[in-house]
């Protein structure tokens, strides 16, 4: 039995979670949305027997029952009840859905005091319509500023992760390179990759892996990513021979994720855009993983060692080098094994520079002179030989790394438009 036909059928066992019969409510709209994203990009033979037919009735007569009344009941709500049918309209065409786009979309009936990664939900729902084939990032995006990869918390990580889904048409395109700076984005997301891997984050760990994959055709990827997410899965024994409805509640959103990365990378072992020397590369390291189409878990789960790999090390020297202390053991290690990274460099000098503002203005050291009982004359001393210190090691970092766009975001051109082909 493959993942997705697991997965398929903890679905068909639980479909009334994903009703909403008994009253309209924004979880219960969500439920329905995400399992109707699911369905649109993982609807396959690979569902097993009679799976696929009766999941996709049952979305298409769960819709059908929706009122006009209830899609233009307010602007939020609209947006969940909107958002399913576009992905469903590919199976079946709804006129009362198709007119009420029409009219929200000419009356622009979107709450724009939501995060901006929610309101770039619009214009990819425009791209899936059909009615438009460009797309802009918002100003401010998440995407548009300098993320401190070391402080990305999980609030932040969403963000990253679903405005690249609204770019990508959920990994199945490249993100736009006349956008994004790509090596820049692939190194910053295996560091958040192996950060949400050591917190044992499996959610996170999932969207930011489908991320990842969707660079694929632009830049050279690390497969070892894969080993990070199949032990992520594996050592929480998170699939299961059968879903009771409790825990299928609990697991669904990531069971959904693990679906669209297995389609992901199954159509990327069919892209023949991609070298053979890169496809064969993607089937041996998915053979030893549950994504292998044979096994759904491990029969031994081996504990995975990420202490000399490239992402590993280059996450640990970032919070070495986050810290006052500027521990550079793990950095040294990094460049004696893997020569300097341009992108490591960036990071460390935004974290240094930050540790010096931070002492100029004597928030640095707060702690330590409460402890001490310092005097003034002490206090100033060693804020100064610090800021010596620090000087001289943002200048050392910069000299690694010349280059005129230190200063720059993950974006090189915002106020660029990118040609989005997402399927309609």
């Amino acid at each position: 039995m493959n993942i997705l036909q697991n997965i398929s059928n903890g679905i068909k066992s639980n479909l009334e979670i994903f009703s909403f019969e008994d009253g309209i409510t924004e979880d219960r709209y969500k439920k329905f949305a995400e399992l109707s994203i699911f369905f649109s990009y993982c609807s396959s033979d690979h569902f097993g027997e009679d799976n696929n037919d009766i999941i996709k009735n049952f979305l298409l007569e769960k819709i059908k029952k929706i009122p006009a009344d209830d899609i233009f009941k307010n602007p939020y709500m609209v947006f969940h009840i909107a958002m399913p049918y576009v992905f469903l309209r590919k199976f079946e065409k709804i006129d009362l859905f198709e007119s009420s786009l029409k009219i929200m979309f000419k009356n622009n009936m979107f709450s724009f005091e939501v995060p901006p990664h929610r309101q770039m939900e619009w214009s990819f729902i425009k791209n899936k319509m059909g009615l438009q084939n460009k797309f802009k990032l918002c100003n401010p995006s998440i995407l548009t500023q300098n993320i401190y990869v070391s402080s990305v918390n999980r609030e932040i990580a969403y963000a990253i992760s679903h405005s690249l889904f609204y770019i990508t048409d959920f990994g199945v395109c490249p993100p736009p390179d006349n956008l994004l700076n790509i090596e820049k984005l692939k190194f910053q997301l295996e560091c958040m990759i192996v950060k949400f891997y050591k917190e044992n984050d499996l959610d996170v760990v999932l969207e930011l892996s489908v991320n990842y994959f969707s660079l694929i055709t632009l830049t050279e990827l690390n497969f070892k990513i894969l080993n990070i997410v199949d032990d992520c899965i594996t050592k929480n024994s998170f699939l299961e021979n059968k879903y009771f409805e409790k825990v299928f509640i609990k697991k669904y959103h990531s069971l959904f994720v693990i679906g669209i990365l297995f389609s992901q990378l199954n159509n990327h072992l069919n892209n023949s855009s991609l070298s053979i020397d890169v496809r064969k590369k993607l089937e041996e390291t998915l053979a030893s993983t549950v994504f292998s189409g044979n096994k759904i878990q491990k029969e031994k789960v081996k504990k995975l060692d990420l202490g000399n790999s490239k992402e590993f090390l280059a996450w640990e020297a970032l919070l070495q080098l986050k810290n006052k202390e500027m521990n550079k053991e793990v950095y040294t290690e990094y460049v004696d094994c893997f020569g300097v990274n341009y992108f490591l460099e960036l990071e460390i000098i935004s974290n240094l520079k930050l540790l010096k503002n931070r002492n100029e203005n004597s928030l640095l050291w707060d702690r330590e002179l409460e402890y001490f009982k310092l005097d003034k004359k002490s206090k100033k001393l060693l804020i100064k030989e610090y800021q010596n210190k620090i000087e001289l090691e943002i200048k050392f970092h910069e000299n690694m790394c010349k280059d005129e766009f230190i200063e720059n975001p993950i974006t090189i051109k915002t106020n660029s438009y990118a040609e989005i082909m997402v399927g309609n």
